[in-house]
């Protein structure tokens, strides 16, 4: 009796922090629509010439806290502002290499988002379908 009311509370336990990580993916993934924000990445991506203005709203794009640890395309587009950052406006205009690694930058993190929601609807299919 104690195991089946022990298996029964951990099942319940973990159903329940599985469905509360899924509203919470939901909520996040609602929000990122409402923002534009593949809109104005987008836009980013399509720029011929890049600015100071530019790298910033690329860098609001990704995590705001930097973490040498993860090695992921965050921290590559972290690394990449902070390196182009203190030239001049004029020095970043005329660099071709900044304005095409920038565009690069952008169209990644704009299929890294793309990747993210396929995965995270495949995820909510599998987690509907084994009800």
């Amino acid at each position: 009796m104690v195991a089946i009311l022990c298996t029964y509370r951990i099942a319940r336990l973990f159903t329940h922090k599985d469905a509360q990580e899924k509203i919470n993916s939901d909520k996040m993934m609602q929000l990122h629509k409402e923002s534009n924000w593949r809109k104005e990445v987008s836009k980013l991506a399509a720029k011929e010439i890049v600015n100071k203005a530019d790298l910033i709203n690329l860098r609001s794009r990704v995590r705001p806290i930097t973490n040498p640890e993860k090695e992921d395309l965050d921290e590559t587009i972290i690394y990449f502002v902070k390196r182009n950052i203190h030239k001049k406006n004029s020095e970043i205009k005329k660099d071709n290499e900044v304005a095409e690694r920038f565009r690069l930058l952008a169209m990644l993190l704009l299929k890294s988002d793309w990747d993210f929601q396929i995965n995270s609807v495949n995820e909510k299919k599998e987690f509907l379908d084994s009800w």
